[in-house]
């Protein structure tokens, strides 16, 4: 299905092959949505060309001079978890910092500089409260979905490594913070529909601890929809932060 779809999106722009790309005017964006039999699919399409035109959502990112309109599925991701933070942030009384913006770099100093690796590590984003520090680290990749449906032992050798890594990854965050609690989640896109039977099912989000005197860390995989109201996952990750406000140290 997913091959089909790329095909036929590849011969829709062979069609398009020396037509100028020009962004539909304002006045004939408001006739599309004055019409009443579109499918679903035509409206959300439509909403997302107004949040593209009127630089609304998706964290601001809406930089498209110059670019074809194609969007970097990595980058759309982050920025849709970034509006999640904050969408979340004024809720918990925390502020948000965000990796796009450069706001959360850590530089790494080695002993050695010229025979040193990576320079520095830079979380995609951070929500930071007076006693906890929530990290979030968005993949753009099925994992998550992968390894509820099918279990640990159920995914391939490839999706375990990368898994693996990924968790790696977050655990070097979790040495960047000096709050009492620090909780770095892997967050990981699934289809709305997925989303809603994990949360049926409670499992939406899976944490474990690694308790470590005077700290304690957690580690979680957050699933997040591509599509719905931001409150419905919004709400799960304010409940994280929130537990983790009052959960004793």
């Amino acid at each position: 299905m997913a091959r089909d779809l790329i095909m036929l999106c590849d011969r829709l722009i062979a069609r398009l092959v020396g037509s100028p790309p020009r962004p539909p005017e304002a006045r004939l964006r408001a006739s599309w949505h004055r019409r009443v039999a579109v499918p679903s699919a035509f409206r959300e399409g439509i909403h997302a060309i107004d949040w593209t035109m009127e630089e609304r959502g998706l964290a601001g990112l809406a930089d498209l001079a110059g670019l074809s309109w194609r969007l970097d599925m990595d980058l759309f991701f982050e920025a849709w978890v970034e509006t999640i933070a904050t969408w979340v942030a004024p809720r918990v009384g925390a502020t948000v910092r965000s990796g796009r913006l450069e706001q959360t770099r850590v530089p790494l100093d080695w002993s050695t500089p010229t025979s040193g690796s990576q320079r520095s590590l830079l979380p995609d984003v951070v929500l930071e409260g007076p006693d906890v520090v929530v990290v979030l680290d968005s993949k753009y990749k099925q994992h998550a979905d992968d390894i509820q449906r099918l279990g640990w032992h159920g995914v391939s050798d490839n999706v375990r490594e990368q898994h693996r890594n990924d968790l790696l990854q977050a655990l070097a965050y979790s040495t960047l913070f000096e709050a009492p609690r620090v909780v770095t989640l892997l967050v990981y896109p699934c289809a709305e529909d997925s989303w809603w039977r994990l949360h049926e099912r409670g499992r939406v989000l899976s944490r474990a601890r690694a308790r470590t005197s005077p700290r304690n860390i957690e580690l979680g995989l957050l699933a997040v929809p591509l599509g719905g109201e931001i409150a419905d996952v919004g709400g799960v990750l304010e409940g994280v932060v929130r537990e983790a406000v009052g959960s004793p140290n």
